[in-house]
């Protein structure tokens, strides 16, 4: 779970800034009408409180989450720093601080939920907390009623579409990582999310459009569509993006391919234990049995249960 919520910080909360190779890329970036917005109002805790902003460590970031939740009036700051605390017990493997957290984030979510029943912002940010718990329907109830509150709420797209990737619903995790990367068009197309030129208005996001490789990929349809957002992915990060062009490989039967891009993630991130572990998967494919179980052994230390939704995708010896 610690890789997932590394994640979701990474994409949704952050926005992604594409080197000036990849500018001819058509614009996308969720995170101005949506992630920060949701900030400023409180709903992720302290800037010092949030699992990207800093390089801090684990043990540094849960000090500075627990004074801040100890400080905080504010119940919705408070709730998305347990969050990000929970986050950080997981990486230090302590679940039971992590979880304790995680259920408390979602009963003050709850609260709002019941105060302000028709603001979309709070289902979404509850839908955090029941994904971090594995309520994966709890999450995906609260992500559906967002949406019907705010049809263009992007970011509750995008969260869906990660449940029902999680789910095995794969046709309607397309759907959704479609349905982000046009509303976030939509809203780059007409300057609204920053001013000025063109070229200072933000990028499209390579982590959409990545996912929307790997939900292709999972469901075996598709796959050209999947290749071209594989690429379009990569011309921002080949070593982080390389992954997700290895898994349409690995499902389209190229064997030697996949093992070639889990490997450059890998190599990139020798804590990736997704790639480590699809990496062995390859292996063993092609007929390289101790090294694929060592690294499939290495990537459940690191991810454990949480690498089955790709199992379950395909992504398996």
């Amino acid at each position: 779970m610690a890789m997932r919520l590394l994640i979701i910080c990474s994409i949704a909360f952050i926005a992604t800034t594409l080197p000036a190779a990849a500018q001819d890329i058509r614009p996308f970036d969720p995170d101005p009408f949506d992630w920060r917005q949701l900030e400023a109002r409180g709903y992720y805790g302290s800037p010092d409180c949030t699992n990207n902003r800093s390089d801090a460590s684990a043990a540094r970031a849960i000090e500075i989450c627990s004074q801040f939740i100890e400080s905080n009036a504010s119940r919705l700051a408070i709730a998305g720093a347990l969050l990000v605390r929970g986050g950080r017990y997981e990486e230090r493997d302590e679940m039971p601080a992590a979880q304790a957290d995680y259920e408390r984030a979602a009963a003050l979510y709850t609260e709002e939920v019941e105060e302000a029943p028709n603001t979309a912002q709070n289902y979404a940010a509850r839908s955090d907390a029941y994904y971090s718990l594995n309520r994966f329907e709890d999450a995906l109830a609260d992500l559906n009623h967002a949406i019907l509150i705010d049809s263009a709420f992007a970011a509750a797209y995008y969260r869906r579409a990660d449940v029902h990737f999680r789910l095995g619903n794969y046709t309607s995790a397309i759907a959704d990582y479609d349905r982000t990367a046009l509303l976030g068009e939509r809203m780059a197309d007409r300057g609204t999310m920053r001013g000025g030129s063109p070229s200072e208005r933000p990028r499209l996001n390579p982590a959409i459009t990545a996912s929307r490789c790997e939900a292709r990929a999972a469901a075996g349809v598709e796959l050209n569509v999947a290749s071209n957002h594989c690429r379009d992915a990569m011309r921002a990060s080949r070593e982080r993006f390389a992954f997700s062009r290895g898994f349409l490989r690995f499902k389209q039967g190229d064997f030697a391919g996949a093992w070639e891009d889990f490997n450059t993630t890998a190599e990139d991130n020798d804590t990736n234990g997704y790639a480590i572990y699809a990496r062995g998967v390859a292996a063993i494919r092609l007929g390289r049995q101790a090294e694929g179980e060592a690294d499939i052994a290495r990537g459940r230390e690191l991810e454990g249960d949480d690498l089955d939704y790709y199992a379950n995708a395909g992504l398996r010896p």
